[in-house]
C-alpha cells in the first residue's frame, strides 16, 4: 500500500488510521510535529489532478479515510493538516503549474468536496490548508482560494464553524 488511493482502494478506514500511526510515530520520533496530511479531496471527474492521491470519489467513503488518518497522526502526537480546500479533485489542472478554475456548482461543493472537510471539522481538525484553485461558485469571483475572505472566513469559519490553524 502506497498512497491514499491505494489505501481508499482497500475499502477499510482502519487502514488509513493504521498509516496515521506508523507515519505520526515516525515523524514523531524526528521531533516533527505537523503533517501536511491527509488530503481530503475527492478524485471525482475524470483525469482527477488527486487521482491516486484521493481516498475515494465520494464524499461518505473518503470522509471515513481521512478522519481515520487524522486521528491516527494525533494520537501520535502529529498535527493532521487537512488539505486542498475548499477540494481540488474536480479539476485536471494542477495548482503548481499555474492557474486552475473548477466549474463545481455551490451545491455540489456542499454535497462532496465540503462535506469531507465538515467531517474533519467535526471530529477535531486543528488545521486546514487553502489551495491555490478559483471556485468562483462558492466566491463569486476568478481569484484563487487563497485570496478569498468570502472562502476563508465566510464559509470555513463561519458557515463551517472551523477556528483553527488556516494556512496555504
Amino acid at each position: 500500500v502506497d498512497g491514499a488511493g491505494d489505501i481508499g482502494a482497500t475499502g477499510d478506514p482502519d487502514n488509513a488510521y493504521q498509516a496515521g500511526l506508523a507515519i505520526g510515530a515516525s515523524l514523531s520520533g524526528l521531533g516533527f510535529n505537523v503533517d501536511f496530511a491527509p488530503a481530503a479531496d475527492l478524485a471525482n471527474v475524470e483525469g482527477s489532478v488527486m487521482s491516486g492521491r484521493a481516498y475515494a470519489a465520494d464524499a461518505a467513503t473518503a470522509s471515513g479515510f481521512v478522519t481515520s488518518m487524522m486521528r491516527g497522526l494525533e494520537e501520535q502526537n502529529v498535527t493532521a493538516c487537512l488539505k486542498h480546500f475548499p477540494g481540488i479533485g474536480s479539476t485536471t489542472q494542477d495548482t503548481h503549474d499555474g492557474r486552475v478554475i473548477t466549474e463545481r456548482t455551490e451545491e455540489q461543493f456542499w454535497a462532496e468536496e465540503l462535506a469531507v472537510f465538515q467531517a474533519g471539522i467535526d471530529n477535531g481538525a486543528n488545521m486546514i490548508m487553502v489551495s491555490h484553485m478559483a471556485a468562483p461558485a462558492l466566491t463569486g469571483d476568478n481569484e484563487p482560494s487563497i485570496f478569498s475572505r468570502v472562502l476563508v472566513t465566510d464559509i470555513l469559519r463561519n458557515q463551517m464553524g472551523f477556528q483553527g490553524v488556516v494556512i496555504t
